[in-house]
């Protein structure tokens, strides 16, 4: 019986071998399959390590989906769950402050973590309530000081020429 071992475009015939290319050639496989083991086991790894939905008004949970870090960082696999506690932690101050820019002043914003399989990742919910959304009609600007002053050769006077062109008047 020959023992052979094909590797690729050439066979390697194991009769053949001499003690330290045996050796070498055992060596090398013992490198390829930890290798393939830690290829594997990163792949594996690479999962999330947690997952978040937000639940709410669409637009604001688009914004929290796109802009959070809570939302940003599930997708790595070395989050720790001191890292996790504060991320939760930081959510509604942070998204407050996002929401703000959209007129949301007084949000309130919860953080919870669900009950989840041993094994599998945690789940958490974050539940906006919106609260009143403020609008702008109208800007009133009253300019003062050292600016009232300057003039362009070329328009004039530049208070003037902004209140022209500004759209919330």
């Amino acid at each position: 019986m020959q023992h052979s071992i094909f590797t690729g475009h050439h066979r390697l015939d194991l009769m053949t071998l001499t003690r330290p290319a045996f050796s070498a050639l055992v060596s090398a496989l013992a490198t390829t399959a930890m290798v393939l083991a830690l290829g594997t086991a990163s792949t594996r790894a690479s999962a999330a390590s947690y997952a978040v939905t937000f639940e709410g008004p669409t637009e604001l949970c688009a914004l929290a989906g796109q802009h959070s870090e809570l939302a940003r960082f599930q997708s790595q696999d070395d989050v720790s769950s001191n890292e996790l506690s504060r991320l939760m932690n930081e959510a509604p101050a942070q998204l407050a402050k996002l929401f703000a820019t959209e007129g949301y002043f007084n949000p309130v914003i919860r953080v919870e973590r669900l009950a989840s399989i041993a094994g599998s990742v945690p789940q958490l919910r974050v539940v906006i309530e919106a609260g009143p959304q403020t609008h702008i009609y109208a800007v009133e600007l009253t300019p003062a000081g050292a600016i009232m002053q300057v003039v362009d050769e070329s328009s004039g006077n530049r208070i003037e020429r902004v209140a022209e062109q500004w759209a919330l008047s």
